[in-house]
């Protein structure tokens, strides 16, 4: 009997240990239930447990952090892009302002070559013009010489001589060059001639009578001189 009651007892302490650690693991269990019901429950009145406050909170401080991030990004950006928009307009308006004034220059060159060039159309006789003046006056003085009673026919032709020296004078002025004399060789680009004349005091293709004397211009002959060229004799 003894020994049955020692195995009873026994077998009572294990299944009371067995029951204990039955227990307890309902306990543990029924706790992580407890909590994560209280973490999906909301409390009463309506408001969120302090978990999910904490998770809402958190997860609002990030979206807010990032809308400023991004706002800020977004205001560096617009800013940027007035300032380049700023520039671009600055730019412009100096281009514009100088291909106004450009036009401005060019169109008073324009204006003052057009000017010139009628200034040189009206008054490029001027000067010659001017020196004409004396001839004219000399003209004038021959002609009231040979008016007078007592003028003589040397008076009149020292007159026409001196008017003529003036004439010539006045064109050497403006580069107007006379040319042309007896004895000079014939050159058909200076010399038209007109006849041919014997002359044996004269070499043959020189000029032997001037009827109307040359003139250049300058490099160039404004009038051909008109002559007649001694005649070449015929060869022995």
């Amino acid at each position: 009997r003894s020994g049955e009651r020692s195995c009873c007892c026994k077998k009572r302490r294990e299944m009371v240990v067995a029951a204990t650690r039955l227990g307890a693991a309902a306990v543990s269990r029924g706790g992580a239930a407890f909590h994560l019901a209280r973490r999906r429950v909301p409390a009463r009145g309506g408001g969120v447990p302090a978990a999910g406050r904490w998770l809402s909170s958190t997860t609002s401080s990030g979206e807010e952090s990032s809308k400023e991030g991004s706002s800020s990004e977004a205001a560096e950006e617009a800013n940027e892009g007035e300032e380049r928009v700023a520039a671009a307009l600055a730019e412009r308006d100096e281009f514009k302002d100088k291909w106004m004034r450009s036009l401005a220059e060019m169109e008073n060159m324009r204006r003052i070559k057009d000017k010139d060039v009628q200034n040189a159309r009206d008054y490029s006789v001027q000067k010659f013009a001017k020196s004409m003046l004396e001839v004219s006056d000399s003209l004038g003085y021959a002609l009231d010489a040979a008016r007078n009673d007592d003028a003589s026919l040397k008076t009149l032709v020292d007159g026409v001589d001196l008017t003529k020296s003036q004439l010539v004078k006045a064109l050497g002025e403006h580069g107007v060059v006379e040319f042309c004399r007896v004895g000079d060789k014939f050159d058909p680009n200076l010399h038209q001639a007109l006849f041919e004349v014997d002359d044996p005091d004269n070499e043959p293709s020189t000029v032997a009578q001037v009827l109307k004397t040359g003139f250049t211009i300058r490099d160039r002959v404004l009038r051909a001189a008109q002559v007649g060229v001694v005649k070449a004799r015929p060869s022995d």
